[in-house]
């Protein structure tokens, strides 16, 4: 087996390889779903998605592209799923953590899930600088930077106008509202998976639901194991 010597700089090399082709295939998703919401085509299959089972891997993702931004999330472990498209969500949380990364001033990002009647309530939350009155739904349009911003990182002015057409596609809302005293925060609305919501309001839920003490007698009556010789025989063994 031979070994070859590490090379520290073919390694940063194809590390810059990598990040840049991540951050084209990103491009790639955001511009095809401009694309396909120009002519109203944006593809939606939805289906039951925990929130729980996504936000870890798209978290690192962020962390890792934006090291010295700290993400942290907080979902609950008993949020339904909810009725949505898993690649849309991913390519929604993604796009608005990588918005607070870049314009948050490098404050601690919080992204945060909970339950409010029939959907979820997701929020993607810094202490940057905020932005301006009257930007706050502006931000949302097509090619629109706010100038406040524009000099603290580079964009294309699409990420967020894909992430209102993925969010409204899965029938739900995305607004910014300002943070007291500074900061952005972005709040998304997704219905909840409605068989789920229906068992959790029965009560059919298995965590919600409350131990039945049994009569004893309902209890099965201890049998005595059968002998040998009153087992059948299978056929093909001996």
């Amino acid at each position: 087996l031979v070994k070859w010597p590490r090379r520290p700089d073919l390694e940063s090399l194809l590390a810059d390889i990598e990040e840049e082709a991540d951050r084209l295939q990103r491009i790639t998703e955001d511009l095809l779903v401009l694309s396909r919401a120009e002519h109203g085509l944006v593809e939606i299959r939805p289906e039951p998605v925990l929130l729980q089972r996504l936000v870890a891997g798209i978290v690192a993702d962020v962390s890792r592209r934006f090291p010295t931004t700290t993400v942290s999330h907080a979902i609950p472990s008993g949020l339904p799923p909810l009725a949505a498209d898993p690649g849309a969500i991913r390519q929604v949380l993604d796009n608005l953590l990588a918005n607070a990364a870049k314009y948050g001033g490098g404050t601690p990002i919080e992204l945060a899930a909970r339950q409010v009647g029939a959907e979820a309530r997701i929020e993607v939350a810094d202490s940057g600088p905020g932005l301006p009155p009257g930007e706050h739904d502006r931000i949302f349009e097509l090619f629109y930077r706010s100038p406040s911003n524009e000099r603290r990182a580079s964009g294309t002015g699409i990420g967020l106008f894909v992430v209102r057409q993925l969010v409204q596609a899965m029938g739900g809302t995305v607004r910014a509202e300002p943070v007291r005293p500074r900061g952005l925060r972005f709040v998304i609305l997704l219905p909840l998976d409605p068989a789920h919501v229906a068992d959790a309001a029965a009560g059919g839920v298995a965590h919600r639901a409350r131990p039945r003490h049994p009569d004893p007698a309902d209890r099965p009556r201890r049998r005595d194991p059968p002998r040998v010789g009153d087992i059948p025989a299978l056929p093909g063994i001996h």
